[in-house]
């Protein structure tokens, strides 16, 4: 047996006994009144960043950050499921964990995964040793429908162009013709910045230089995509994830507008996004939704929803939730045209089903706020509060929020979904906010319109099906 083989095997023999453990805990996280019912998670245990989205042979694959032996972070390994229609999702079985005799025993960090001559390939961080951080660039394959991984003998970029940094790590890849692009987060103590290697087979990996190096913390999880005719460049420098769009020449990305949070919720309850193409062409984005839900239940970690990424006319970002969603609709109740006056709540009863939809116009003035209100939904059971606020020109949701105007005379138009604990709230499909919540009665929480000054709405609210 070659030392090949006999890495490979081992590592089958450590995935069963990691899916083992995760099966063990699942009936139990099932039954968490608190965990989500229509946002994807693990069966059970730990989930953070996503991973290697990708299409092959007519399926969608998300793979994510999963510590398969508990509800906290540690064990880095490569939860797996699959989709026909970015919608309902089917788990199977966890395909990387670490060798613990391994060049990844310490962890088996985020990537991507791509098809290269008809075969999906994994490019990932392998750590070696934890407490010295050796971050590594490796690869795996997959010849059995992205079941069964192989790992190669070696990693592909054992160091960082400079030796070795603190962060090293995330790779990105994309092609150009017949050559690959990675991307990938660098950090040390003199700079931080995302660096571009390229490949023609994806083992053999040159360095070719900064793609952009002027953030203040370690920009984890870089993606870089055009986007209409621009280039979009995303990073999580352990804060809020941040944008910019501007041109990529020359393997540089050179932003054309400020750096702006890609989710107002901030990094607390949003971070680590990735990215992929639909079949129409549409950039599709899925970010991991921190925390989990009744104490020790072990489930910890979900993804958002899939949102598609555009330009609009005048050039500037729009995010929407994914028109798939519509598919869950079920049960339909229509709120009319509901006249808000300054100081009333006007209560939304017999919401049609414990994960709900809600779609709402409101008229507002120039000076007024208007919104949301989920009864004991805040901390202490205090109510939780969406609001908007036209004279600041800010979207919030409790503490969380950020800037957000709308011109004078636009109605403001939410897209709100509810899923037990966890929320998500789009707005004139220009602004995307993630929050988690703990209401009195996740299975049918209580919602009031509100507004401080004369205001019309209109609301419509969809039972959403379990997925």
């Amino acid at each position: 047996m070659t030392p090949t083989d006999a890495l490979n095997r081992e590592h089958q023999q450590y995935r069963a006994s990691a899916d083992q453990c995760v099966a063990a805990a699942a009936w139990l996280a099932s039954r968490d009144p608190l965990r989500p019912r229509y946002h994807l998670t693990p069966p059970a245990q730990w989930m953070n960043d996503p991973n290697g989205p990708v299409f092959f042979d007519g399926e969608y694959h998300l793979f994510y950050q999963h510590n398969p032996y508990g509800s906290v972070w540690g064990n880095m390994s490569w939860g797996h499921a699959v989709s026909t229609d970015l919608v309902r999702w089917k788990h199977l079985p966890i395909a990387l964990v670490p060798n613990p005799e391994g060049y990844d025993r310490a962890g088996v960090y985020s990537g991507c995964c791509v098809d290269h001559e008809g075969i999906p390939h994994i490019l990932y961080t392998a750590v070696d040793h934890q407490a010295a951080q050796q971050q590594t660039q490796a690869l795996a394959y997959s010849h059995d429908r992205l079941i069964t991984w192989t790992k190669a003998p070696q990693p592909v970029i054992p160091n960082a162009p400079d030796g070795p940094v603190p962060d090293f790590r995330d790779p990105f890849c994309w092609r150009e013709g017949d050559t690959w692009n990675m991307a990938l987060c660098h950090a040390s103590t003199a700079t931080k910045s995302v660096v571009r290697y390229t490949s023609k087979d994806l083992r053999q990996w040159e360095y070719r230089g900064v793609i952009y190096d002027q953030f203040s913390n370690v920009p984890e999880c870089p993606n870089l995509f055009p986007l209409g005719d621009k280039w979009l460049l995303t990073v999580s420098p352990y804060g809020d994830v941040i944008y910019a769009l501007g041109d990529y020449r020359d393997g540089q990305f050179l932003p054309q507008g400020p750096w702006q949070a890609l989710d107002l919720g901030g990094s607390a309850a949003f971070y680590a996004p990735n990215t992929l193409f639909d079949l129409s062409g549409q950039k599709m984005m899925w970010g991991w939704v921190r925390g989990g839900g009744s104490p020790q239940s072990p489930w910890n970690g979900c993804f958002s929803l899939p949102r598609v990424l555009d330009l609009a006319n005048d050039k500037t970002l729009t995010i929407h939730p994914h028109a798939a969603l519509t598919s869950l609709r079920g049960a339909k109740r229509e709120y009319g045209n509901l006249q808000l006056d300054a100081g009333v709540r006007v209560p939304l009863p017999e919401l049609p089903g414990p994960g709900t939809e809600l779609t709402g116009t409101f008229k507002v003035g120039e000076m007024s706020r208007c919104g949301l209100e989920i009864a004991g939904a805040g901390p202490e059971g205090k109510p939780l509060t969406i609001t908007y606020d036209a004279a600041k020109g800010r979207l919030s949701c409790g503490t969380a929020g950020g800037t957000f105007r709308l011109p004078v005379g636009e109605r403001l138009e939410l897209r709100v979904f509810l899923d037990r604990s966890v929320l998500e709230i789009y707005a004139n499909s220009r602004a995307a906010l993630t929050a988690r919540f703990h209401p009195k009665n996740p299975a049918r929480p209580e919602l009031f319109a509100w507004s401080d000054g004369e205001s019309l709405a209109h609301l419509t609210a969809w039972a959403l099906a379990d997925i």
